[in-house]
């Protein structure tokens, strides 16, 4: 009553107006968020990773065990073990996801997704195509359509494209050695060598 003596009451009809939009609306986005999870899950492709029989990857990036029996040596008993999805940890120094699987040869390996993912769904005809770059820059976006096969000059001119890399500490410091960045005995192609005299 307080608050109805205070404010008047269109100011809080207005107010239970406006949290009911506000929940409607919300209501709204929570279904189509729930619509397209369905729709992406329903369209995610698995397949099994070469070499890592145990281990299938989505064309979206995921990677996920299947359900098996295996030896226990401890216990001497054969033991289930259940399928799930791998955590996959991010890797500071190169920016990209990896985690360790065992290979079919029970030997720990470390595999990076995104590599998967394009060796097994995105084709690659050229030979000399081996790197693999994310086409929105964006390393944490493993799905098949933003990977792309490149040439190691390929991707060295692309990374400079993006702003990824920068050579302006290296020629810096190759100033303050050289005088023009260069050692005295470099022949640069197109350039005739300056003559000391």
């Amino acid at each position: 009553m307080y608050l109805i003596a205070k404010k008047g009451k269109k100011h809080i009809y207005y107010k239970i107006i406006h949290i009911l939009v506000l929940l409607l609306n919300l209501n709204w986005l929570f279904q189509l968020t729930q619509i397209r999870m369905k729709g992406s899950k329903l369209e995610e492709k698995w397949g099994q990773i070469p070499n890592f029989k145990n281990y299938l990857i989505s064309d979206r990036g995921k990677i996920k065990s299947i359900a098996r029996k295996v030896w226990h040596s401890g216990s001497k008993t054969e033991m289930t073990l259940k399928g799930k999805t791998m955590r996959q940890r991010w890797n500071k120094k190169c920016k990209c996801y990896f985690l360790d699987l065992m290979d079919d040869d029970k030997r720990r390996r470390t595999i990076y997704p995104h590599k998967e993912v394009a060796i097994l769904y995105v084709p690659n005809d050229d030979k000399t195509k081996r790197m693999i770059v994310h086409k929105d820059n964006n390393s944490r976006n493993n799905t098949k359509e933003n990977l792309l096969w490149m040439t190691p000059s390929q991707h060295m001119s692309w990374q400079f494209e993006m702003g990824n890399k920068n050579n302006f500490k290296v020629w810096k410091t190759r100033k303050k050695l050289y005088a023009n960045g260069f050692k005295e005995t470099t022949v640069l192609p197109g350039r005739p060598k300056k003559k000391v005299s």
